[in-house]
């Protein structure tokens, strides 16, 4: 049992595959896709009782939980010639056409490194090399000083943007795919166990050069994972200190001497093993879940197929695929996050100061919601506009309270926290509150559907509809969005008063030559049929707000249809 490599060119026939693979969740234009299979942990290749089937998907999973551009990839039954051949599953590969898919530009614009099995070093599939060469040879300097930290992210010392520096490194991303490679205890990525820890693997890192994007980094082939719970990947490794085996965990190694990198790491740490996050024991625990109910009834195909290629005996779903399922679930998932947290504490990359939490973390709150903070020590600095309250060098920003009393939660938003005790900060820990408010009064007062022409001026582009504040109180209207007729999302902070009006076009441009002095809120996308159809707007949380269907006969007023 092989993994195959499709290529869509013109010399076979269409130059494209044109398919929705992964649904809404990604593009339906490839120019190639892997269908992979599993060959370590395999009943088909190792006669391996550990096969579960859905390592490597979990781990490219979870990089695309945290928000973050990964190989999409679904599972599927496939048939060769009319044969049943098992169980294989999709994967983007982020190349230069994923980079320009999902990233802007034209492909040609790409840089794409990763290794080539066999002498293990790393190439340019892609682009050239130049740019992972600057910044491989800024790591060999060091990242001490704020200056060449800063510096290869394309900032100033400060960590203002320069735009006369190039940004060598989406340092964000490289903080999230460490956490996932230490989290699964990859043994062979992006440096493998199996090379004596001195060679690079199975790794993605996509830059384009002419957009201030530094390299991305994509966890791939991520089979020799979720194994020993007590893993310790932090390393460090000496892959790296050579140009040919340079790689995303050498740059992450030399960051860890500067003190702004390490606060950014414990940040992201918090974000992902605490309050629920994807690298939380109930986070994983939903993303392995997910694909372990998918897969579950295809595994006996599997194994008709499969589970008898190394031995008379065949494995099958009840015995060994669910003995090692529930191995993981019981043994590793719930004790693997305390695990590697305390690595990372080792490393300095975790404080032991803790950082605040919430009485509630975030969600939908009532108007009147007072949030409660309590920290292990020092005082408790938070913020309500999305800001840090601490300042690059450890400062305190000008923007930071003092916690001393619950606070109302006034509008929709972020509210950050950290403790400090001396110099030594917490964590960030940020959740978003969304005030449920009674928007029974927030009424649609006028629709122009049909506008006249003007001109050459088609009539649509002058279309508009406007909302108003009936009630006695301040509406809170971030986001809130129209689903249907028209795509509107009002921004956070987005505030209307008692009494007041707003109005939302298609066209500011076209709307204001023909209505001069009013302010116009905002510009919708799509267009308001002419003929009559349903408006309905929902509520942040996704509750539905207002619905209605207009129409262009009466009872409606005339007047909007074309007069």
């Amino acid at each position: 049992k092989h993994a195959f490599r499709l290529f869509f060119r013109e010399e076979y026939g269409a130059s494209k595959l044109i398919y929705p693979l992964f649904g809404e969740k990604g593009t339906d234009t490839f120019d190639g896709i892997d269908l992979r299979t599993f060959q370590n942990y395999s009943w088909s290749f190792q006669g391996d009782s550990r096969g579960i089937f859905i390592r490597d998907v979990f781990n490219r999973d979870a990089q695309f939980e945290m928000g973050r551009p990964s190989e999409r990839g679904e599972l599927y039954h496939l048939y060769i010639n009319g044969m049943y051949w098992g169980i294989f599953n999709t994967a983007e590969r982020p190349e230069a056409s994923y980079g320009e898919t999902y990233f802007g530009g034209d492909k040609e614009e790409y840089d794409v490194i990763k290794v080539e099995a066999g002498p293990y070093t790393i190439n340019a599939t892609d682009g050239n090399m130049a740019a992972w060469r600057n910044l491989w040879s800024r790591s060999r300097n060091g990242f001490t000083s704020d200056a060449s930290y800063q510096g290869v992210q394309g900032n100033n010392p400060d960590g203002t943007p320069n735009p006369d520096i190039p940004v060598l490194v989406d340092v964000p991303n490289l903080i999230d795919y460490m956490l996932i490679i230490l989290y699964g205890g990859n043994l062979d990525a992006p440096i493998s166990n199996f090379l004596g820890n001195s060679s690079p693997n199975n790794f993605f890192a996509v830059r384009n050069r002419n957009a201030r994007d530094g390299f991305r980094f994509f966890v791939h082939d991520a089979e020799h994972t979720l194994l020993n719970v007590n893993q310790d990947r932090t390393g460090p490794y000496g892959a790296g200190t050579q140009f040919d085996k340079s790689n995303p965990q050498y740059i992450w190694q030399r960051m860890q001497s500067n003190a702004e990198f390490r606060m950014l790491v414990a940040d992201h740490v918090h974000r992902h093993f605490f309050n629920g996050g994807v690298l939380t024991p109930e986070g994983t625990r939903r993303v392995f879940d997910r694909r372990i109910a998918e897969i579950e009834r295809a595994v006996v195909a599997e194994s008709a197929r499969w589970g008898d290629s190394k031995r008379a005996q065949p494995f099958t779903r009840n015995r060994e695929w669910r003995s090692e399922v529930n191995n993981i679930r019981n043994n590793y998932l719930p004790r693997r996050s305390q695990i590697v947290l305390n690595q990372l504490r080792q490393d300095n990359l975790y404080p032991n100061l803790a950082a605040p939490s919430f009485s509630q973390h975030g969600g939908n709150v009532a108007p009147d919601f007072m949030l409660r903070m309590s920290g292990g020590g020092g005082t408790l600095y938070y913020t309500k506009d999305g800001s840090d309250p601490r300042l690059l060098g450890g400062g305190v920003a000008p923007t930071a309270l003092v916690y001393r009393s619950p606070i109302p939660v006034e509008e929709n938003g972020v509210i950050r926290a950290r403790a400090r005790s001396g110099s030594t900060w917490s964590a960030m820990n940020e959740a978003e509150f969304v005030r449920v408010q009674d928007f029974q009064e927030l009424v649609v007062s006028e629709l122009m559907y049909n506008p006249t022409r003007s001109g050459e001026v088609d009539g649509d582009q002058f279309e508009f509809i406007e909302l108003k504040n009936v009630s006695e109180v301040t509406l809170d209207l971030s986001g809130v969005r129209f689903v249907d007729g028209i795509e509107y999302e009002f921004e956070p902070g987005s505030m209307l008063e008692p009494g007041a009006f707003l109005v939302l076009v298609r066209n500011r441009e076209t709307f204001l030559k023909r209505y001069p002095n009013t302010p116009v809120y905002g510009q919708f996308t799509g267009a308001l049929s002419n003929g009559g159809e349903r408006i309905a707007m929902v509520h942040a949380t996704g509750d539905l707000l207002l619905a209605f269907e207009y129409e262009d006969r009466s009872p409606w007023p005339m007047a909007a249809d074309g007069s």
